[in-house]
């Protein structure tokens, strides 16, 4: 299991670690925060759009957790301040480079407590 991966962003090379157990919870709260709670909306949607942002809302939600160099290398006071052609820079790396990974180490993280739970569910009705 490899809990580092590099990626480029705008000809800058970062190595993310997988995030903390505080860094996951302020990743997923600035998802929240940035969609001004409508995050789960933007899921629903069938625009292109809504993916657009949803995948802005993502890349920036992980990257200013996970890289928090990022603001002053990209020379931009907020993230969410960027040009939105600048931003497919970060959606690309978030997509290509950070994702496929990140998502194989978090798949890991919750299949134990899928299986956990559908043990609990399993040994609750052997009860009745």
């Amino acid at each position: 299991m490899k809990k580092t991966q590099a990626i480029t962003i705008e000809n800058n090379s970062y190595t993310v670690n997988f995030p903390s157990v505080g860094e996951i919870m302020r990743i997923e709260s600035m998802k929240m925060a940035l969609s001004n709670g409508y995050y789960g909306e933007y899921l629903k949607s069938n625009t292109k759009s809504a993916a657009f942002t949803l995948d802005l809302i993502d890349a920036i939600s992980h990257f200013s957790v996970l890289i928090p160099s990022l603001k002053e290398d990209l020379v931009v006071k907020d993230l969410m301040n960027i040009d939105p052609f600048k931003a497919k820079a970060l959606i690309k790396s978030y997509t290509k480079e950070f994702l496929p990974w990140y998502n194989e180490l978090f798949k890991q993280l919750v299949e134990e407590e899928v299986e956990i739970k559908k043990e609990d569910e399993f040994n609750e009705g052997d009860e009745n």
